[in-house]
Order: C-alpha cells, then sequence, then structure tokens
C-alpha cells in the first residue's frame, strides 16, 4: 500500500504555494482510495490513514472534541490515544500564548463555513514544544457543520529552522547597521545600488530610498582632488572589483547637500546568481585627513624652524671664523714677526736662549696652521668664494693629509649652482661622513664622487 509522506512535502526548499498543490493532490489521491476502500473492511482505511506522515483528525464541530486520530497522535505527541477522544483535551493541551488565537480562528471559520490552514503550539507528554500546521476542511450538511476534519503536520524543525535564520539575520543586521563603515551593494546591470546600510544614509545625508535610485557617479565630484576624471577612474575601480581583486582607495565623495567627503572605500565582488554584484565599504576620513593636514603643517613648521636655526648657526660659524682668521691670525703673525725680530737682534751665545726663541717661532708656526685649519673648518671661505665642488676638494685632500690617506675625488664636469642652504647642508653632511670614515671605517684610501642629476645629486 502506497505511504503519503507529508514530511517529504514540506521539506527543502519548496514555496509555501508549491507545498499546498502537492499537499492537496496526496489528499486527493487519498480520498480516492478512501472512496475504493469505502465497501472493503474499515480496517483496511484505517491501515491507509496510519501510513500518513502527519496526524489525520476528526473532531465535532461545536466541542472541538476529536472523535478520530491517527496512530501519529500518539507518537508526535506522547499521549495515548483515548486520551485524544476526552472532551477539551485539544484546547487544555495547547500552548497557553497560542490558546485563545486557536480557538478564535477555528470558531470563526466554523461560523464563515470555510476550510483554513493556520499554525499553532501544543505541549507534548514530555513538555516538548510541538509546532503544527493545521489544515482543516469541514463535513456541511443541509448548510449546517457537522464535523471537522484534518490533518495536523509536525513543523517544528521547519520553525527551529526559521528562528535560526531570522536570528542570523538579526544579528547580521544589526552588525551592518552598527558598523562603522558605510556599506553598499551596487548592481553593475542595473548601474545603481540595490542595497545600503542606515550609516551610508546617514553619511551622504539621504534616505535608503533615495540611494538606492542612483549610483557611485552621482555621489562624486567631477573630478578627483588628484584631477582625475571620477567617471573615469569609477569604471577603473569596478572593472577591477569584477575581475576579483580587492581595491583600497581613499575617493572624495560628496553628500546630498554638495559638500566634499574625503572616504577610504574597500570594493569586492559578491557571490550572485542574478547579475554582478560589487559591495562597497566606505569610511568617512575626514578627521584623519585634518589631522594629515595638521602632522604636515607642524613637519613645515619644524622644517621651516630647523632651517632657520642652520642659518643662524652658520652665519655664526661664518662670524666666528672671519674673527679667528683675520683677528687672532694677524695677532699670532705680529707676534711671529717680533720673535723673529728678537732673534735677529739678540746677541749671544747662549744656546739655551736661541732654542728658546727658536721653539716659541716654531710654535706661532704651528698655531697660526691650528687657526687657519679651525677657521676652514668653521666656514672654509672657498665654499662662499668659489662654490661647493671647491670646498670639497680642498677639505678632502686636508682630510687625507691630517690622517695619513690617500684620497680621490671624482668632480663633476662644471660647478653646481644650489640654494646657499643646500649648499652649506651638502657640504656639512660630507664633513660629517669624512668624520665617520676617521672614526670607524679604518681605510687606507677614500674615494668621493659628486654626480648631477636632473632631480637629484649623487
Amino acid at each position: 500500500m502506497k505511504r503519503f509522506s507529508i514530511r517529504r512535502l514540506f521539506a527543502g526548499n519548496n514555496e509555501p504555494e508549491q507545498r499546498l498543490r502537492q499537499f492537496s493532490g496526496v489528499m486527493e489521491q487519498a480520498a480516492l482510495e478512501k472512496t475504493v476502500l469505502i465497501n472493503q473492511p474499515k480496517e483496511n482505511y484505517f491501515s491507509l490513514i496510519n501510513t500518513v506522515d502527519g496526524i489525520v483528525w476528526e473532531a465535532d464541530a461545536a466541542s472541538f472534541r476529536f472523535t478520530f486520530v491517527s496512530k501519529k497522535a500518539e507518537q508526535l505527541l506522547g499521549y495515548p490515544l483515548d486520551q485524544w477522544m476526552e472532551e477539551g483535551f485539544w484546547v487544555s493541551h495547547l500552548h497557553p500564548e497560542d490558546r485563545e488565537f486557536a480557538i478564535n480562528f477555528c470558531q470563526q471559520s466554523t461560523r464563515d463555513r470555510k476550510p483554513h490552514e493556520f499554525e499553532y503550539r501544543m505541549i507534548a507528554a514530555d513538555e516538548r514544544i510541538i509546532w503544527l500546521r493545521d489544515i482543516v476542511s469541514l463535513e456541511i450538511k443541509e448548510d449546517k457543520v457537522l464535523r471537522l476534519k484534518g490533518i495536523m503536520i509536525d513543523i517544528t524543525h521547519t520553525k527551529e529552522a526559521e528562528r535560526t535564520l531570522r536570528k542570523s539575520e538579526e544579528r547580521y543586521r544589526t552588525l551592518v547597521e552598527n558598523a562603522p563603515e558605510a556599506l553598499v551593494v551596487f548592481d553593475t546591470n542595473q548601474g545603481r545600488f540595490v542595497n545600503v546600510s542606515e550609516s551610508a544614509a546617514r553619511l551622504f545625508k539621504m534616505s535608503k530610498e533615495e540611494l538606492m535610485k542612483i549610483g557611485p557617479g552621482e555621489l562624486s565630484p567631477e573630478f578627483q582632488p588628484d584631477g582625475t576624471l571620477s567617471e573615469v577612474a569609477i569604471r577603473k575601480n569596478l572593472a577591477d572589483a569584477v575581475a576579483g581583486s580587492k581595491p583600497v582607495f581613499e575617493w572624495m565623495h560628496k553628500d546630498a547637500y554638495g559638500n566634499p567627503i574625503p572616504c577610504e572605500v574597500w570594493l569586492v565582488r559578491l557571490p550572485s546568481d542574478e547579475g554582478v554584484l560589487i559591495r562597497g565599504s566606505i569610511i568617512d576620513i575626514t578627521e584623519r585627513k585634518k589631522f594629515e593636514k595638521q602632522l604636515q603643517d607642524s613637519y613645515r613648521e619644524i622644517r621651516q624652524l630647523t632651517e632657520y636655526l642652520q642659518n643662524i648657526r652658520e652665519q655664526e660659524r661664518s662670524h666666528i671664523a672671519r674673527e679667528i682668521h683675520d683677528e687672532l691670525g694677524q695677532q699670532l703673525t705680529a707676534l711671529k714677526m717680533d720673535v723673529s725680530w728678537l732673534t735677529n737682534k739678540v746677541a749671544t751665545d747662549d744656546e739655551q736662549v736661541m732654542l728658546k726663541l727658536s721653539n716659541l717661532a716654531h710654535m706661532l708656526d704651528t698655531t697660526v696652521k691650528t687657526v687657519r685649519r679651525i677657521s676652514s673648518e668653521l666656514r672654509p671661505s672657498l665654499l662662499d668664494d668659489l662654490g661647493l665642488v671647491a670646498a670639497m676638494d680642498w677639505h678632502l685632500h686636508e682630510f687625507g693629509r691630517n690622517f695619513g690617506l690617500k684620497t680621490i675625488f671624482q668632480e663633476p664636469g662644471k660647478d653646481i649652482n644650489l640654494p646657499e642652504i643646500v649648499k652649506t647642508g651638502l657640504f656639512r653632511i660630507f664633513q660629517e661622513s669624512l668624520t665617520n670614515v676617521a672614526r670607524h671605517a679604518e681605510a687606507k684610501k677614500v674615494k668621493v664622487a659628486l654626480e648631477e642629476f636632473p632631480r637629484h645629486l649623487s
């Protein structure tokens, strides 16, 4: 004998209308077989009913007292069949929250003489809550409803799945709505947004309905800050996302009032069987841009201050170098001349006196050279008089002579024309580099090459 699986009909992804059509077909077939078996023994009919994967029942229309239930009732809810026949069984075992609704619904449908279908919960013998979908038909005679007939289908698993899905959707919606970034979904075929978050509506100062009538072009100025045409850049970024990459870039948007909104955007293609969908995550970086500008302004001010201090330092060095070279140099030269005069005028055979005068003259020579060296290191006059190349060449030669190193200077074919502050800075870097060579390199030979390129020196 054929088994009618109502559970199978309501499983899977069938739409409700499709499932009802299938169920109607099964019930029509069952009714046909019932007609065929009507003159056969009653046991055959009940055997057929008990194969249905649902509780087949009959009840008095006035009291809702069951006059028949199939064996599935005992299997599903755990109550013996004879308890089902007791008066008030159905009402007393309804879930308290569904009792009033279910009774009123059945009474109204009975008064209207209309078949009906509704869902409610019953309490099983082990106190489990069972969700049922009850499909009810009416037996009417002489315009009077005599009996109710129907089938109860267990939809507990379906309801649990719906509840889980609903919670998942609520969690997802909560995450989306509370996300710091604005989220939009763009349909490349329709050329407009098909989904936007509340945060997107707040960012662009538009309603969600207004946003879903437009695309990214309407939310962008004609040109981006770097001069790129927004329309061209939009096509490129979307093409990259469609191709599977996940472009991340800064973008200037505008709100409903035309106010600029600097943003950072992430694009990613969403899996979809209906068109090509691109999800955009948009973060307002207005505050970040303000901080970046403040930081750049701070760096610029620090550079200006550093340049100013460097200029002051170089001016002081130049002044001290001139004082040492001119004043102290002249005085030492005068002393040297006096010592030389004394040496010529003193007529003595005292060797100690002559040795002292000779040592004094030698010490004055050494002091003059030291003064010149200090003056040159403070601010070589060659740097001002002949330029950077000549100053580097002289300083490298002096460095090699002082430390006993072989030096080679590979200079450019012509002098380099640079602003004074740049020229001085390069020379100081060169000086410090040679100092580090002397301290740490233990070198025997030093080679320096100076080359000029279109946009830099090397």
